[in-house]
């Protein structure tokens, strides 16, 4: 009678989810469901996890060894039933009694990073690390962007480090011990003895979070622990292990103007390209760190993956990337290897997929790559492409006022006004054929295989293709062919004809990469069914089905545009 008492005087006094199924559970139902705390699976300094059984499904149960007050717990539940993520821990319920605080979760299968990154025993790809990664930080940009309390209040986890990241059966990340997580009143910085988690001691903030989790991206790039002895990952990542994967930066793969390219292998043999910049000013480093944070964000089998970096504000930004083993489409197109059809018409339709995936809103917003050369496309043993260079990338983000670059509708609207999700995202896809126009340029280069270096000199191309149709309704003359089949002079045909249509002069006229890459697979079907799966045929007929208009052929005057 009396628990029953202190339950209903607490739920009143601190406010539960409106939607909350959060239990309360007495002690004795604690014992049975934990079969009286039979199996430990865990023990950290505030409490001691037991694994046990409710309706049939494993659950973890938390038991308090240092007993915090009853309004403090009560606050953590409150903080807890208002939280519904899917890499966060889920909260069942709790008990509080006389002698006993203890919360209820979900059973967490895999148990937690630290023990699967340092013991051996499981594989973790590179790809799966990455997603690790992002589970996280999605995970604590929810909770970051909680306000609980009062308008001016948020709250941090205060102890992120891998024996708190957990990990299902699928390997997807699952932030645990959530109730350790503190209320920053006004958002202002908070002192403590220790902030739990952190290599940074002292404060408890936010920006405490931010440099935990860096902490922990550390530990699934290098699979070291961050402290070992008197060693700190995160003073000597950036010096000594760096050194280590490049062999003291000793094979150049290349070098431009900007930065020198490293050949790498991490720990477990996994070859990579270590990006080293030059000194650079410091508006081309934010370009280059922002490109980084872009392209950390985004999965696609044709974009270069990110495995690390090391961002020190005393030195220049270093990136490391996925090996690309042919190097870049420059490099192919310069060399003396053999480069039939077949492969640049991969390259081409894999290319304007990574482009149709950067504009669509699968990637949260829609994204403009902003240089699209055949320098920043590298390619693998398979000669599958990767679309890189992101430093001049940007997020078309919504709820953000039209600026003069989007002239087709600034034109009549008032610039001080915000627009619906319609018109900003009309205004995103004006802004993104940019990548279209170069993208154009791009299949011109393919099919003729003349090279060029940068933007200021890529008009030449254009002109020779106009010529070579406007002289024989053809551009056999401009074409990169051996005495080539009548299937490849046709598919070169259509690939210069879109690749004109994609750098016309009106930009609303410019397909977009989703027709682009539709248009290629219907080419290659037509021309070379291996090229295209099952899966992207069925995908482009169900688009054409929808209205798409997958033959844009030559039927107007060509003109030179520039981006």
């Amino acid at each position: 009678m009396i628990s029953d008492l202190i339950h209903r005087r607490d739920k009143t006094k601190y406010k539960l989810g409106s939607n909350c199924n959060i239990k309360i559970f007495t002690e004795d139902v604690v014992k049975r469901i934990t079969r009286n705390y039979s199996t430990l699976i865990g023990k950290g300094p505030s409490g001691e996890v037991y694994r046990g059984i409710l309706d049939y499904d494993q659950v973890a149960v938390k038991r308090y060894i240092h007993r915090s007050s009853r309004e403090e717990f009560m606050e953590v539940i409150s903080i807890c039933s208002q939280m519904s993520h899917k890499n966060l821990v889920k909260l069942i319920g709790y008990c509080i009694e006389d002698s006993t605080l203890i919360i209820i979760t979900e059973f967490i299968s895999r148990g937690n990073l630290d023990d699967i990154l340092h013991s051996g025993a499981i594989s973790i790809p590179l790809d799966v690390r990455l997603g690790i990664a992002i589970g996280c930080a999605e995970a604590l940009s929810y909770i970051h962007s909680m306000k609980l309390s009062s308008s001016d209040s948020f709250l941090c986890h205060s102890a992120i480090k891998p024996t708190n990241l957990l990990l299902d059966d699928n390997l997807t990340a699952k932030v645990s011990d959530i109730e350790m997580s503190r209320l920053l009143l006004g958002g202002i910085t908070q002192y403590s003895a220790f902030v739990r988690g952190s290599t940074e001691e002292g404060y408890l903030s936010t920006e405490s979070d931010v440099y935990s989790f860096g902490a922990v991206l550390l530990e699934l790039i290098a699979r070291k622990r961050v402290k070992r002895g008197d060693i700190n990952l995160i003073v000597t990542f950036r010096k000594v292990e760096l050194n280590d994967i490049t062999q003291n930066f000793s094979d150049l793969l290349y070098g431009g103007t900007s930065a020198k390219v490293y050949k790498g292998t991490l720990e477990d043999n996994t070859v990579v390209a270590v990006k080293k910049f030059f000194e650079v000013l410091e508006d081309f480093k934010e370009a280059f760190i922002n490109g980084g944070i872009i392209l950390s964000q985004l999965v696609h089998k044709n974009l270069v993956k990110l495995v690390g970096c090391s961002l020190d504000a005393d030195t220049t930004p270093i990136f490391v990337y996925e090996y690309a083993a042919k190097g870049s489409l420059s490099d192919v197109l310069d060399g003396q290897e053999d480069f039939p059809l077949h492969l640049r018409v991969k390259i081409a339709i894999q290319t304007a997929e990574a482009l149709e995936y950067l504009h669509s809103s699968s990637t949260g917003d829609v994204i403009r790559h902003g240089y699209v050369v055949p320098s920043k496309i590298l390619l693998d043993n398979n000669f599958a492409p990767k679309l890189t260079g992101f430093s001049g990338a940007k997020r078309l983000v919504k709820d953000t006022k039209i600026n003069s670059g989007c002239n087709a509708i600034s034109s009549c609207l008032p610039t001080d006004e915000l627009y619906t999700d319609a018109i900003l995202d009309q205004c995103a896809q004006l802004k993104v054929k940019t990548d279209v126009y170069q993208f154009g340029v791009l299949l011109l280069v393919l099919i003729s295989r003349k090279n060029f270096m940068s933007y200021a000199d890529h008009h030449h191309l254009i002109f020779e293709c106009i010529a070579a149709y406007e002289a024989e309704n053809s551009g056999r003359t401009f074409f990169y062919v051996d005495i080539g089949a009548d299937e490849e002079i046709f598919a070169l045909e259509e690939i210069g004809r879109l690749a004109l249509k994609c750098a016309s002069m009106e930009v609303d006229e410019r397909p977009t990469m989703k027709e682009v890459a539709e248009h290629l697979r219907i080419i290659g079907r037509s021309w070379k069914p291996t090229l295209v799966s099952e899966t992207e045929v069925m995908a482009a007929d169900s688009s054409i089905a929808e209205g798409a208009q997958p033959d844009m052929r030559l039927d107007s005057e060509i003109v030179i545009d520039s981006p």
